[in-house]
C-alpha cells in the first residue's frame, strides 16, 4: 500500500489513467494493512504512550472473518455506518477506502468535472451510473446545475465483484468522469456480506481553483418526474428501478449531508 500511495504522490498533477489502473490491480488485500476507530485515533493523538496496537484490527482479517469480534467496537461493520478511511490526500489527488455493511448505500451523488477510478477488493457493489443530458464544462454553470437540477441519462446498471486476479488490469477497474461517463452514482451493498471498494478521485472535491462540494440527488424516472419527492428514511436516491439509456429527472437533496459514516485510521499514521 504504502508503495501505492507514494507513486499517487510522486504523480502528482502529472498523473496518467492507466497508471492509476495498474497501480490499483497490483493492490490486494493483504495491501491494506491494519486500523484503529477514529476514537482510538483521538487517544492516541492526545497521548503518544497510548498503545493503538492495542485496539487495532486487519482489514483483512476482519473481512473474511463474520465472527470478528462485533463487540468489541474494533469491526469496521460493527453497526449500520459506513466505514472509511482516506489513506492519502492533497489538491490534486484522494485515495479513499470505504467498507459498506451489508444493506448499506452510498447515495447518489455527483463527482462535478472530476475523474474517479474504482476497484472492489471484497464482496459486492450494485452502481447505477448516470450522466447530465446535458454537458457543463464551465465551473459557474456545474454550480448552477448543482442548485437546480435538470434532465439525465442512465449510462449503467451493473454489479461490481471483488476478483483477485486478472489478465487485464483495466478490467478490474472502473473508471468514471466527463468523459468515460457515470458522474453520477450510486453504490449500494444488496448482498449479505462486507463489501471493500476505493476510489482514487482527480481532482478531489473541496479543492483549489474549483472547491466542488459533493450534493446529492434524486434520480426520478422521466414519467414520474412531476412527483412530489421528499427526505425519508430511505437513503437510496434513485427512486424505484432504472435501466441503461433511461432518462431521469435530478433533484438536488440540499438538507442532506450523506449516509453516516465511520472514519478509520492507519496504524501507520504514527
Amino acid at each position: 500500500m504504502r508503495a501505492f500511495l507514494s507513486a499517487v504522490e510522486k504523480s502528482g498533477k502529472h498523473w496518467r489513467s492507466n497508471e492509476i489502473v495498474e497501480a490499483l490491480a497490483g493492490l490486494s488485500l493483504e495491501s491494506f494493512g491494519t486500523y484503529v476507530s477514529g476514537a482510538v485515533a483521538q487517544e492516541r493523538n492526545a497521548d503518544i504512550n497510548f498503545h493503538v496496537s492495542d485496539h487495532a484490527f486487519s482489514l483483512k482479517e476482519a473481512l473474511a472473518s463474520p465472527s470478528f469480534s462485533p463487540s468489541s467496537g474494533r469491526c469496521p461493520w460493527s453497526n449500520n455506518k459506513i466505514g472509511c478511511c482516506t489513506l492519502y490526500h492533497s489538491s490534486d489527488i484522494s485515495v479513499t477506502w470505504f467498507l459498506l455493511p451489508p444493506g448499506c448505500v452510498l447515495s447518489f451523488h455527483d463527482h462535478c468535472l472530476m475523474k474517479v477510478w474504482q476497484r472492489v477488493f471484497y464482496g459486492s457493489i450494485s452502481v447505477v451510473a448516470v450522466d447530465w443530458l446535458s454537458e457543463e464544462a464551465l465551473p459557474d454553470s456545474v454550480r448552477k446545475r448543482q442548485r437546480e437540477g435538470g434532465m439525465g441519462v442512465v449510462v449503467d446498471v451493473s454489479v461490481h465483484s471483488a476478483r483477485s486476479e486478472c489478465k487485464d488490469a483495466a478490467s478490474l477497474v472502473t473508471v468514471f468522469g466527463p468523459a468515460s461517463g457515470g458522474v453520477l452514482h450510486e453504490i449500494a451493498n444488496d448482498s449479505q456480506e462486507p463489501a471493500l471498494f476505493v476510489d482514487v478521485i482527480a481532482q478531489p472535491y473541496n479543492c483549489p481553483p474549483h472547491y466542488f462540494d459533493c450534493m446529492y440527488y434524486w434520480a426520478t424516472p422521466a414519467e414520474h418526474e412531476c412527483e412530489k419527492v421528499t427526505e425519508s428514511d430511505d437513503l437510496r436516491g434513485v427512486r424505484g428501478v432504472v435501466s441503461p439509456g433511461e432518462l431521469v429527472k435530478l433533484t438536488p437533496r440540499p438538507s442532506y449531508t450523506g449516509p453516516p459514516m465511520e472514519v478509520f485510521w492507519p496504524t501507520w499514521s504514527w
